[in-house]
């Protein structure tokens, strides 16, 4: 997998940083990107991959949600995702994932203007990863 440039990373961390309500342990994780020698390492990480939405991905969140493994209220939360991603089907966006090694936050975006097609709700996988 090739790994975003710095002025990609520089942009989605500054896009992510404009979301309203942000947990202070993501703003935190945000800001030691790039600063940080544990970057990379699951810890104040920032990931991001760039990938179309296929339609094996929106085969995978409908069995999910199907089978509900983690809960009804998670399935709902996959359906709200699926439904989202899939105005975006076989586009290139970015799909970013933000982690403190207790926190994980997952946020789909536009690879050409960096627009938010969707993100879970803060706190959504807290503990679980």
């Amino acid at each position: 997998m090739k790994l975003p440039d710095q002025r990609l990373i520089s942009q989605v961390k500054a896009r992510l940083l404009l979301l309203s309500d942000l947990p202070l342990w993501m703003s935190e994780a945000l800001s030691m990107v790039g600063q940080s020698s544990k970057f990379g390492t699951g810890e104040d990480s920032l990931q991001i991959e760039t990938k179309p939405v296929t339609e094996s991905y929106l085969d995978f969140l409908d069995l999910q949600i199907q089978l509900e493994p983690r809960g009804k209220e998670h399935a709902d939360l996959l359906q709200q995702r699926r439904n989202a991603l899939a105005k975006h089907r076989g586009n290139m966006c970015l799909d970013v994932t933000v982690t403190d090694g207790k926190h994980f936050f997952f946020v789909w975006m536009t690879s050409d203007g960096l627009n938010v097609i969707w993100h879970d709700p803060f706190g959504a996988y807290d503990g679980v990863m």
